[in-house]
């Protein structure tokens, strides 16, 4: 039998502020966090979180209560995190990107005893909730004092609610404790922190990937840079990463492919590549260990239940000849056994379900009894009384070294750039639309493009065949994520079914295989062909992208199953061929190939505009830094150029004052 990876008993202080504190004992001037405001000292960092701790608590914030986040990413984000830890709660992001019907349901079931904002944030829910605006309240804060609180606060508190997509219809809020976080701390023997790594923070508040980002590197000493700039451009990140001398990133395996696609030098002085979220790409990873010699490439896993990474594996050469990259060994106080179906430890070699132990393991979904006894079960390998272990529904198996491998899920569930996704939560979602009488959501992975959800519906007798793609897309806008979206709608006289009523997947895949080229808006290219060159190009790149032989010149490139991803890559290529970038957002506006192209028109014709940029002689990897990239041993104050534009030289930066989009993807895939 396999044995299970080593228990280890959390360490009696374990709560993620109290750990913090005792870095800013250990150096309060060393560099915690840098954004396009400037540089914060841990001890500055720590003063500004005490005082708004302080004006929590005033406002009724009580141990165990729960606050929700309408910070944009920032340096005033985190510390508002750590502020409310401080204050004995714990904290719910409530990012713009979010449907505002969701945000509500999410603010409803945690019952947030307040709502701290920022600008450009504000809370647009009017749910009566209390709000505390960080703008609004700089005078009382100044004069609150910025010393450290005595608020009793346990390693088994609530430290964050994350959301990620539930089965039955509704999203999981996913209670993660203190004690949850100090073994991302512990030697994994390939992913590593301290004072001398600059990580940077770019991703999805929403995601746990924001803890890696951040929490690791503050809590061992190393500076934590701020991409306040659109994350839904890889590009853009890797290219501000560089400028700025980080030395850990992480990316989704999608957003990672994007980079060594279309340009892996970008990465050039990153030292630790934290990449995970799906299944690495074999062809992608052998391009990135050839481009970047000098970078440790690690492949991590871990569900968003046991907060983090709870497996890692440097990537080598050798691991290319595997049948799958690995996801390695346990990090830290992770536990980790591979199940058989009668609840026994599987011998190394067998397939069985991976189910994690230790402290990481959250406390259970909120609000959410049934689903939390049905994955959050006794564990009956650990020494200690009351031990629980997270079953996480993926089929691995360990080798004889003892090096963990992925092979695939036991449900339906999937991940699309990154993200979690239930089908059955877009397939609730598409019923809940009087146009829709039933409707099913399976997962395509035939795409070289990755995973993408294909919605089958079946309308109501009453609904226009005209209207309803268009309508649909917009309902459920209103209610998923990004990521949630599907790929393409197809309309459908009947959902077949088999012998026991259920919906039968072969037959629908078979039957309507010849309908999936019609994007999300289930409508076929315009025909509005290119009239110039440059048109031509653009629609050309567009189509080859998003795997179709033709895109009209008016055709909505989002609406064809477009995401920021690929127009990342679009961008990067019209940057290639024509020399000028254009900042992702342009493209948000006018989204089709007649309204990108006329964008590089008038920067060929007026010079730069709007945030866009003529490429100079020098390739954009070359273009030097606005300002001098941030370093450890710098003590002066500085300031960050903005995050490139979408090919990314700094001079395509992004303006001031452009709103900031936080999520991985587009306004418009919203």
């Amino acid at each position: 039998m396999t044995a299970p990876t080593a228990y280890v008993e959390p360490p009696p202080e374990s709560c993620v502020h109290r750990l913090f504190e005792a870095r800013v004992k250990a150096d309060p001037t060393a560099t915690a966090l840098v954004d396009a405001g400037g540089r914060l000292t841990y001890q500055e960092v720590n003063e500004r979180a005490n005082r708004l701790a302080r004006l929590l608590v005033t406002n009724g914030v009580r141990t165990g209560d729960l606050v929700g986040l309408r910070v944009p990413r920032s340096a005033a984000c985190v510390i508002a995190m750590i502020a409310v830890l401080k204050a004995g709660a714990g904290y719910v992001h409530l990012e713009d990107v979010m449907p505002l019907r969701r945000l509500r349901a999410i603010a409803n079931e945690c019952d947030l005893r307040l709502v701290i904002t920022a600008s450009p944030l504000g809370w647009r829910a009017a749910d009566g909730r209390p709000v505390l605006s960080l703008d609004d309240e700089e005078a009382a804060l100044a004069g609150t004092p910025g010393t450290d609180l005595c608020v009793d606060v346990r390693p088994s508190d609530v430290m964050y609610v994350p959301y990620t997509s539930g089965s039955t219809g509704a999203p999981k809020g996913i209670r993660l404790p203190h004690r949850s976080m100090p073994g991302l701390l512990q030697g994994t023997g390939c992913v590593q922190w301290g004072p001398s790594h600059n990580s940077l923070h770019h991703c999805a508040l929403s995601w746990d990937g924001h803890v890696v980002e951040i929490f690791p590197v503050l809590l061992s000493g190393g500076s934590v840079v701020i991409f306040e700039g659109d994350a839904g451009d890889p590009l853009a990140v890797a290219t501000f990463a560089r400028v700025h001398d980080v030395t850990t990133l992480v990316l989704t395996a999608a957003a990672l492919n994007v980079v060594v696609t279309e340009d892996p030098t970008r990465l050039s002085g990153v030292r630790h590549l934290i990449t995970g979220g799906e299944a690495a790409s074999r062809p992608h990873i052998a391009k990135a260990l050839a481009a970047l010699p000098n970078c440790r490439i690690v492949n991590g896993y871990g569900p968003v239940e046991c907060n983090g990474l709870t497996t890692a594996h440097r990537i080598r050469a050798e691991d290319l000849d595997r049948s799958s990259i690995p996801i390695g060994r346990p990090v830290g106080d992770r536990v980790v056994y591979v199940l058989r179906p009668d609840g026994g430890l599987a011998p190394d070699g067998e397939a069985g379900e991976l189910c994690v132990g230790g402290p990481a393991v959250a406390d259970g979904y909120v609000g959410m009894r049934g689903a939390s006894a049905e994955t959050f079960v006794p564990d009956p390998f650990s020494p200690f009384p009351g031990a629980r272990m997270y079953r996480t529904g993926d089929m691995v198996r360990r080798t004889a070294e003892g090096v963990f491998e992925f092979l695939g899920r036991y449900d339906e569930q999937v991940k699309i750039r990154g993200v979690r996704v239930e089908p059955g939560e877009v397939t609730a979602a598409l019923r809940s639309s009087p146009l829709v009488a039933d409707a099913a959501v399976l997962a395509d992975h035939g795409s070289s493009r990755g995973v993408r959800l294909i919605a089958y519906v079946l309308p109501t007798p009453e609904t226009d065949p005209g209207e309803l793609s268009t309508s649909l897309v917009t309902h459920l806008r209103e209610r998923l994520p990004t990521a949630m979206l599907p790929g393409a709608i197809v309309p459908v006289r009947c959902l077949p079914r088999t012998r026991t009523g259920k919906v039968d997947r072969e037959a629908l895949h078979a039957a309507q295989v010849e309908h999936l080229a019609h994007g999300i808006a289930g409508s076929a290219p315009t025909g509005t062909h290119p009239v110039t060159e440059l048109q031509g190009l653009v629609a050309g790149i567009c189509a080859d992208l998003l795997e179709r032989s033709a895109v009209g010149l008016d055709d909505n490139f989002f609406d064809l199953g477009g995401h920021s991803l690929l127009a990342s890559q679009v961008l990067a290529r019209v940057h290639r061929r024509s020399g000028v970038g254009i900042p992702l957002r342009r493209f948000y506006e006018a989204p089709t190939p007649r309204g990108l192209a006329a964008a590089v028109e008038a920067v060929l014709r007026d010079g730069d505009e709007g945030g866009t940029s003529r490429a100079s002689s020098r390739p954009p990897q070359s273009a030097p830094p606005a300002t001098a990239p941030i370093r450890r041993t710098e003590r002066t104050r500085v300031r960050l150029a903005r995050p490139a534009a979408g090919g990314g030289s700094a001079a395509g930066s992004r303006p001031e004052g452009a709103e900031r989009v936080l999520e991985e993807e587009s306004p418009h895939d919203r």
